[in-house]
């Protein structure tokens, strides 16, 4: 299992992270997006899953804390480009590129790259 697989990595030497779980939306996120255009107060938390914060909290009960990255409900992360026309996701739980691009530039812009 996953201890068997860091304990390889260790042993290497190899320097590896695990990027956490993302939000878990009850509908696709575009829909979400959609509707904050309509509505720009609208608190796009209602539409958020519970399971995708549970997942989180378990994967950081089973990675050591230096080797996970946890980008759950991440600050930085911007959720909706007015300019380009894209959101972060394009399902209920998948980055989009745009999405999975400013996770690349927070890994750089924090040194895991």
């Amino acid at each position: 299992g996953l201890s068997q697989m860091t304990a390889l990595f260790d042993s290497s030497g190899l320097q590896y992270y695990f990027i956490g779980q993302t939000e878990l939306y009850r509908v696709p996120y575009r829909q979400v997006a959609l509707k904050k255009m309509f509505n720009p107060v609208l608190d796009e938390q209602q539409f958020i899953l519970d399971e995708g914060q549970q997942v989180n909290e378990f994967l950081k009960r089973i990675i050591p804390e230096q080797h996970y990255i946890d980008i759950y409900k991440h600050r930085e992360i911007e959720h909706n480009s007015q300019e380009m026309g894209m959101s972060y996701m394009f399902d209920k739980h998948h980055l989009s590129a745009f999405g999975a691009s400013q996770v690349v530039d927070y890994l750089l812009r924090k040194e895991y790259l």
